[in-house]
């Protein structure tokens, strides 16, 4: 009996690390091409200076969102209530992890949210470019933010041609200052 316990309690442990490890580790796939919905995305921060411990520095991803699509707004992840959409995320990559955290996010732009009969739940997207503001604190002091960069992913979905493309993640570095995702 009290073998069984310790067998169980190993067994609860090792899956619940496994878990965490796998929420916590980079995007297992980022997308390198345009698809159908050509969305750009770019990366801008501000100030761009030598960061000290504590310092926080603002990154801005614009979203450019082309007619006929949507993008799932980032305020639709807090709830993560959508079965039929991906909510727009925000993940720091974990070479970063040690510089950097981050600390809030926020969107700018219209977010449309209708209830969607199909799946009986609300939903909220743009469909207009907007721009996803992530905050962030200096762990430690950064000299240079030449290798700064953020993953986005979201979920297209175009609603006149019933058309949803899997959830994708992207690379948006400030060396390239026009990355086309997805």
């Amino acid at each position: 009996m009290r073998r069984m316990q310790v067998i169980g309690l190993v067994l609860i442990t090792s899956l619940t690390l496994a878990v965490v490890k796998g929420y916590a580790n980079d995007p297992k796939r980022i997308e390198r091409r345009i698809h159908l919905d050509s969305t750009i995305l770019s990366l801008s921060m501000h100030p761009l200076k030598i960061l000290h411990n504590g310092d926080l520095v603002k990154a801005r991803i614009h979203v450019d969102v082309h007619d006929g699509w949507q993008i799932g707004a980032l305020s639709d992840s807090q709830k993560n209530n959508c079965e039929c959409q991906m909510a727009f995320r925000v993940h720091l990559p974990d070479s970063l992890a040690s510089n950097y955290e981050i600390v809030s996010l926020r969107e700018t732009g219209k977010v449309t949210t209708v209830f969607d009969s199909d799946f009986l739940e609300l939903r909220s997207y743009h469909t207009e470019p907007f721009d996803v503001i992530a905050t962030l604190k200096a762990r430690r002091k950064v000299k240079t933010l030449a290798d700064f960069r953020l993953f986005a992913g979201y979920q297209a979905v175009n609603m006149i041609r019933k058309q949803c493309l899997p959830p994708s993640w992207y690379e948006v570095s400030l060396k390239k200052p026009d990355i086309v995702a997805n």
